[in-house]
């Protein structure tokens, strides 16, 4: 059987049948003889966006949501990679992972910004857009959420990342981590704009576990969770 691509995974139901698929279908092909609408559909489609998206970017916010999930974890500028190298050589390991623990802790702290700006997003879905997210790929969702919020994200997210670089003492520790790296002999000194390389690393970690999480949605249908995904969807 051909491959559906409808975003009728993102309603969290159990499904047993392919039958299911088919009344989404019928719903965007526009079969009046359902007694649900598109912009049920689209409302349904949005409350599970909404639930997936808190659920993805609250595992983020905690302490270790950066520094222990391999997938978004920041480390070291690539262009300065072989500053972490040089300076594990010379026995300053402690300090190395120290530098690299601030920078996650920053980030942690950060995407606590992110939460309303992605509600509001998905909120103001239209039903073109949403039915445009239903008929996508893997990634509509994501897609969409990157390209209307990324910019007012990354606006929120970057004065929170300075003032807390301080808090968690990020900037001390990466003073002096350069200070003993420029001091080293045939190295070039270093200044990177770690404000910059956070906001946008922690963007990158919350786009990839929104992609992660809309993937397992299609893909591992969950329980019904709200009054319209009964309404859309039946049970």
């Amino acid at each position: 059987m051909k491959k559906i691509q409808l975003f009728i995974c993102l309603t969290l139901c159990t499904f047993t049948t392919f039958a299911q698929f088919d009344r989404l279908k019928d719903v965007i092909s526009g079969d009046e003889s359902l007694n649900f609408t598109e912009q049920q559909a689209v409302e349904a489609i949005k409350k599970t966006l909404e639930n997936g998206v808190r659920k993805e970017v609250k595992k983020l916010t905690v302490e270790n949501g950066f520094l222990n999930n391999e997938l978004v974890k920041i480390g070291f500028p690539e262009n300065i990679k072989n500053v972490e190298r040089k300076l594990r050589a010379v026995g300053l390991d402690n300090l190395v992972d120290k530098a690299v623990v601030s920078l996650n802790r920053t980030a942690e702290e950060a995407t606590k910004k992110a939460i309303p700006i992605f509600t509001d997003a998905i909120t103001n879905i239209k039903v073109e857009d949403g039915i445009n997210i239903i008929k996508g790929n893997d990634n509509a969702a994501t897609s969409y959420l990157k390209q209307n919020t990324y910019q007012q994200l990354y606006n929120e997210m970057s004065p929170i990342v300075s003032e807390k670089f301080n808090q968690v003492k990020a900037d001390v520790i990466w003073s002096q981590l350069t200070s003993k790296y420029n001091r080293l002999p045939f190295t070039k000194d270093i200044n990177p704009d770690l404000i910059d390389y956070v906001t946008t690393e922690a963007l990158k970690g919350v786009f990839k576990a929104i992609a992660k999480e809309e993937l397992d949605i299609r893909n591992e249908l969950n329980a019904r969770t709200s009054d319209i995904l009964r309404t859309v969807f039946g049970g």
